[in-house]
């Protein structure tokens, strides 16, 4: 892909996503995330299937303290924010209102949460993702590797929900127009080892059928 068809391709995201913000209610990336192994989000709310075999109050003390000590694939800013938001029993806060300002970093530290994001987190997230998509010139072999591995993650919950019948659970927020637009610009990816026809006729067979009812 030469600068131009980048820019163009940029230029596109924007124009169909740039006033995406993630909805009030939603979880962001880096919470759900870690739902993948507390089982609960911060603000107390368990898995549908889990139940808490001890007390509320300690399962937040026991969360915290593991916050603490935790500097794995925790980011410092939102294992700071994770703290206060256990403590506080509420949401974390999103700390990138704008989804252009999303590091890739903090794309490849959360990357597990696509498969917990509601339909309002998996809209709010997959812009910055293909922003970085068509930014792979500007990344070096270890951040090439990262972007692989979120992108594999964002793709095969497309592909998994489709197979379960459950695709609207991550796609419903999204307009006719931007699954279109979405489709168009995965086929400008240059270069990937997933399936990206594959994922197209997934997308494009699921706009379809929310079209005819």
């Amino acid at each position: 892909m030469d600068r131009i068809q980048k820019q163009s391709a940029l230029a596109l995201l924007i124009e169909q996503f740039g006033d995406v913000t993630l909805a009030t209610d939603a979880y962001t990336l880096a919470e759900e995330d870690w739902y993948d192994t507390s089982h609960a989000h911060m603000d107390g709310q368990p898995r549908p299937c889990f139940n808490f075999d001890y007390p509320l109050s300690q399962w937040l003390d026991d969360e915290e303290q593991a916050l603490h000590s935790s500097y794995g694939y925790w980011r410092e800013l939102e294992r700071q924010e994770a703290i206060e938001a256990l403590r506080q029993q509420r949401k974390m806060r999103n700390t990138y209102p704008n989804w252009q300002d999303i590091p890739l970093d903090y794309l490849y530290a959360y990357y597990t949460g696509f498969t917990f994001s509601s339909s309002a987190g998996f809209y709010f997230y997959t812009p910055p993702l293909l922003m970085w998509m068509f930014k792979q010139d500007e990344l070096n072999d270890w951040q090439q590797q990262h972007l692989d591995t979120v992108f594999n993650s964002w793709a095969f919950n497309i592909t998994y929900s489709s197979q379960q019948y459950d695709l609207n659970r991550k796609l419903r927020n999204f307009s006719d127009k931007q699954l279109y637009t979405l489709i168009v610009l995965l086929k400008l990816l240059p270069n990937l080892e997933n399936n990206i026809s594959e994922i197209t006729m997934v997308l494009a067979n699921y706009r379809c059928s929310r079209l005819t009812t």
